[in-house]
């Protein structure tokens, strides 16, 4: 069994290296976590809750071998010159949109707009509307855009020639493309798709409450559980602790 961790949205890979990255800089990471936390007067992790984050990372690091990395990041600034991207089985340069009104122009030029002037944002995405104050429409550069039922079919093709068995790992944070993505990738991964994690909000923020409610009804009609993992320490423990549980 291969176990495909697609990452859409990578940025700087800072969910893949939460895992599978430098043991010291997670170490850190986890002690300013805590220090942040007390300083603020915010829930401060308890032992326990430390000791199996840190257990869970050692196994799964043990496991590396039975993951195969796809990387997604729309932001050619970002995937050309951070050597992270090396490190998946295979990267893509492009952003998966919402399907295309024609099937037959499965790619096209996009821009992919900046937020708030900085070139390296998170919050950096495809959709013109959004509610956030610090958005200029005039601000963009340009990606490729892929419709995700092109890119899902086109990538499952390639996985049933490599692999005979697999189960995929789905970990999102596309700035309003969360919603197409999962209906495409339960639509043709069908139960293979095992876990879905990621931040899911921006659905609504830049799709709507109406889009959002309908996402919302479509995890629940399909008993599709949703894991928080962001690059934030405190989305951690509850998805490695799935992720170990479910990769054998």
């Amino acid at each position: 069994m291969k176990y495909i961790w697609i990452d859409i949205g990578t940025h700087f890979a800072q969910e893949y290296n939460s895992i599978f990255g430098s043991n010291i800089k997670f170490l850190i990471k986890i002690s300013k976590n805590i220090f942040d936390n007390y300083l603020f007067n915010k829930r401060i992790p308890k032992i326990d809750d430390i000791f199996d984050l840190i257990k869970n990372r050692i196994e799964l690091k043990k496991k590396k071998d039975k993951f195969y990395f796809v990387f997604v990041e729309a932001n050619p600034r970002i995937f050309f010159f951070k050597k992270k991207y090396q490190e998946a089985d295979i990267a893509f340069n492009i952003a998966i949109t919402d399907n295309f009104k024609y099937s037959k122009f499965p790619k096209k030029k996009t821009k992919l707009y900046i937020l708030g002037n900085d070139f390296f944002s998170q919050g950096n995405s495809i959709y013109s509307k959004t509610k956030r104050s610090n958005f200029d429409k005039n601000k963009f550069i340009w990606t490729k855009g892929i419709s995700a039922n092109n890119f899902f079919l086109s990538l499952k093709k390639r996985l049933d020639r490599n692999f005979n068995k697999y189960k995929i790992i789905l970990r999102l944070n596309c700035e309003g493309a969360e919603d197409t993505i999962v209906y495409e990738t339960h639509k043709i991964f069908k139960n293979n798709l095992s876990i879905l994690s990621g931040s899911f909000q921006d659905v609504k923020n830049i799709k709507g409450r109406k889009a959002y409610k309908t996402f919302q009804k479509f995890l629940k009609e399909k008993k599709i559980k949703t894991y928080l993992f962001t690059s934030k320490v405190d989305s951690w423990n509850k998805i490695f602790k799935k992720i170990n549980r479910t990769v054998k």
